[in-house]
């Protein structure tokens, strides 16, 4: 009888065990959702979502916000639930009365107060990945230890996977040369800001190798910097960094910051940075001509030495003039001045039409004198809780004066004199933006117009030696001045359905330019509109560990304004460099597909340029003379996949490993020849951090690239070693960072010129390997450089070269 009841028992107790198991498979789950912002209507695109079910032990679900300040928590039980929201820089967002019964939760524009909190102050496992991938952007973790050896900017952007900095020139995937800006506003900054801005002022970076809509049609990449926020105080601090490098001549510079700002009220900021950094140009070029009518060989080797010295100011003025709307005044000036000393030895040999040999010894001293200065206006309305607009007007001013002299000895050639030349070149700016964004719920719409209008005077008088004086060149002298107006308007709308994110957008650029060569009468105008559409789409699989991004953009590339200018500059006894007055914007077509798995990424892309603006060599077979002149040559078309892997090993050792394989293919027509050259490259880096002691660290990195072609150049490889350490003291106070760049001498350019008649090889080396040492201080650790300011400049600006 016991023995019956206790099975009767257990059978109820089995049945009523699987009455509550089938419940709880069939319980309906939902999810909390929500957008984070600032106190400036920002969104918030870097933390933490923590949900804590009430009388469960901790945390039940997590996630990261994406980069538009979105998070989503899904297949949450029906109960009571604690929200924690934690993002550096700002206090802990806590609401403990979140309750699911039967529907989801979406939590609009929660705000988060500025602080100087950490992610630590919440107990949350796991952390951000330092490499994720959303809506198009490949993210970057900045603060990573395996960055932190980096002693400014622009050393910090050649460490990141798919990304190389060769002399100063900053390429993504070995094909696009990106604009670098501030916080996501147009305010592209300069390689000499690069360099003066701290790395350790960087919070994280965005890769946009396919830029949406609402970035100006001439950028066709971006790399976005967010920089560390600032904490609100009531009074003020000083920061300020010295540095000294050598290559073969000493390096020096420095910077000092100071801001003042009250809670809630104004905000006033002063940087000032000068920099010296001496550099040097070897350049060796050998040259073979044979036609029916013509041989001969052509040798050259000079040596320059580059003396830029570097003085800037920014001022920065920020004041609310209520709760919804805020004023901002930004100033920066340059004044630098450039010295440039070349000697140089070339060596003709006649062999046809008759045999006899020339040498010829030259100094070419170049002096000039640069002065900038840039002024922005800003104003920020916040309409509702929804909607923000935005205005802004620019204006620069930039000054060049350039003398150059170059002495010509031994030379009997008619032809070959010694000259003068000065060049003035002014360039006046004005832009005026506005921009308008509006959210719901799970819908966003951004559209904006911009106008802008440039004037551009360039000055040129050359006099050449006869006899024992210098007399004007008529020939060569000439004034060119140019105009500029630009009308834009974009809009672009984003959506999530059904775990996709969809952004579809298009903007459409007018553009006139009129050109005017004064002393010889010539007068030209172009003008053309362009279309430019962009699509993404992305979706995130297996709880966020997977993202696959899809993206196409349309862009263009409009020439440099000293690209335009048509004047012929002597950089050798045989060498000239020309713009050209007619070039047409290249047209860039870029699709995507990039795949992030945890701390792995793949990028695959395909770009296809029309009209590439080159500069291209044009060979005169009876004077000698080789002319460097800016054309439009046909089409590039490049396939690229870029892998790259980062990952904490130990917790003393993280290892970063990139490479990326690029099928370049180049069709060009000059000289009424067409010429197709394809070819393949592999580039692979890694970059090694050691944790030594705590807040002292060693980096070893290594960088290779195989041959490669460009235009109608061959490249030979080239590798580097770089090491460096990081060593802090004062709780981070003061900071040292030092490297030891291209230790040995890998980074020598080599390459090969071929063409109908014409055999050029060319080597230089501009003294990349370096010793840097620099020393950082910050009085209070407000790390204020250059501070989250919805303040911009001008994307014409990116448009200016200078020395």
């Amino acid at each position: 009888m016991i023995k019956k009841r206790l099975i009767y028992f257990i059978g109820l107790l089995l049945a009523f065990k699987t009455t509550i198991c089938i419940g709880q498979m069939n319980e309906k789950k939902f999810r909390i959702s929500g957008a984070v912002i600032s106190q400036s209507s920002i969104p918030v695109t870097t933390g933490m979502v923590a949900a804590e079910r009430l009388n469960s032990n901790g945390i039940v679900a997590q996630t990261v916000l994406d980069t538009t300040g979105k998070f989503i928590l899904p297949q949450l039980a029906a109960g009571h639930y604690t929200l924690k929201i934690a993002s550096i820089g700002y206090k802990i967002w806590t609401n403990n009365n979140i309750v699911l019964t039967d529907k989801d939760i979406d939590l609009q524009n929660l705000i988060l107060l500025d602080s100087t909190t950490t992610l630590k102050a919440i107990n949350i496992a796991g952390s951000t990945p330092p490499i994720r991938s959303e809506n198009g952007k490949l993210i970057i973790d900045a603060t990573n230890k395996i960055y932190q050896t980096s002693g400014n900017a622009l050393n910090l952007i050649a460490r990141l996977p798919a990304v190389s900095v060769v002399q100063d020139n900053i390429r993504i995937n070995g094909t696009v040369q990106p604009v670098v800006l501030i916080n996501g506003k147009r305010s592209p900054l300069s390689i000499q800001e690069l360099k003066n801005l701290p790395a350790n002022e960087i919070k994280k970076i965005e890769l946009i190798t396919a830029p949406g809509s609402e970035y100006d049609g001439n950028y066709n990449a971006v790399i976005d910097i967010t920089l560390n926020k600032a904490k609100y105080v009531n009074g003020s601090n000083v920061n300020g960094y010295l540095g000294y490098g050598r290559n073969q001549f000493n390096q020096l510079y420095g910077g000092l910051g100071y801001v003042h700002q009250k809670d809630g009220g104004h905000y006033f900021q002063a940087d000032y940075d000068y920099s010296k950094y001496s550099g040097l140009l070897d350049f060796e070029s050998n040259r073979q001509t044979e036609t029916s009518q013509f041989k001969n060989t052509y040798s050259e080797h000079s040596f320059s030495k580059q003396i830029p010295n570097s003085h800037s100011l920014r001022l920065n003025y920020e004041k609310p003039l209520n709760d919804k709307s805020k004023l901002g005044l930004s100033v920066r000036g340059i004044y630098g001045d450039y010295k440039e000393n070349t000697l140089t030895n070339s060596t003709l040999v006649f062999i046809k039409p008759q045999a006899y040999g020339q040498e010829i010894n030259s100094n070419n001293d170049i002096s000039s004198i640069n002065r900038s200065i840039a002024s922005t206006l800003f104003y920020q309305l916040k309409i509702d809780s929804t909607s923000d607009l935005s205005m802004q007007v620019n204006h620069g001013y930039f000054d060049q004066d350039q003398h150059q002299q170059i002495d010509i000895t031994n030379s009997a050639i008619t032809g070959l004199n010694s000259t003068l030349n000065d060049v003035v070149s002014q360039t006046r700016l004005l832009t005026f933006n506005a921009d308008l964004k509006k959210r719901w719920k799970d819908f966003r719409f951004k559209t904006g117009i911009k106008a802008s209008t440039t004037t551009a005077d360039n000055n040129l008088v050359y006099d050449t030696l006869a006899g024992s004086f210098y007399r004007r060149d008529s020939a060569r002298t000439n004034n060119f001045a140019y105009d500029e107006q630009i009308f834009a308007g974009y809009v672009n709308a984003s959506r999530a359905i059904k775990g996709f994110n969809l952004t579809a957008g298009v903007r459409y650029e007018y553009t006139r330019g009129s050109g005017d060569l004064v002393t010889t009468k010539q007068k030209f105008v172009r003008e053309y509109g362009n279309l430019l559409p962009y699509f993404n789409i992305s979706r995130d699989f297996f709880n966020r560990s997977l993202n696959i991004d899809l993206s196409y953009t349309r862009k263009l590339q409009r020439p440099a304004y000293s690209d335009l200018n048509p004047f012929s500059i002597i950089s050798s006894p045989y060498t000239r460099i020309e713009g050209n007055p007619y070039l047409q914007p290249a047209i860039f077509n870029s699709y995507e597909a990039n795949f992030n798995y945890k701390n792995i990424n793949l990028n695959i892309s395909y770009r296809k340029r029309d009209d590439v603006i080159s500069q291209m060599p044009f060979y005169d077979f009876q004077s000698q003379i080789l002319t460097l002149k800016m054309v439009n040559i046909n089409n590039r078309k490049s396939l690229v996949f870029a892998l790259s892997y980062i990952k904490e090993i130990t917790k003393w050792y993280t290892l970063q490993v990139s490479g990326t394989l690029l099928n370049d293919e180049f069709n060009s027509q000059f000289n009424g020849k067409n010429y197709h050259l394809q070819g393949y490259n592999f580039t692979f880096t890694t970059l090694n951090t050691f944790t030594i002691l705590p807040g002292f660290l060693f980096t070893a990195n290594s960088y290779y690239t195989t041959s490669s072609v460009y235009d109608i150049y061959r490249f030979k490889p080239q590798s580097s070693i770089t090491t460096g350490i990081r060593k802090e003291f004062l709780n981070k106070k003061i900071i040292l960072v030092a490297e030891y760049r291209d230790m040995f001498l890998g980074m020598k350019d080599k390459m090969v010129q071929n063409t109908d008649g014409f055999q050029n090889e060319i080597n230089q080396f501009r003294g990349s390997r370096t010793f840097d040492i620099r020393l950082e201080f910050d009085l209070q650790k407000l790390r204020q450089s250059i501070k989250s300011l919805n303040i911009r400049s001008s994307e014409e600006e990116s448009r200016v070269k200078s020395r």
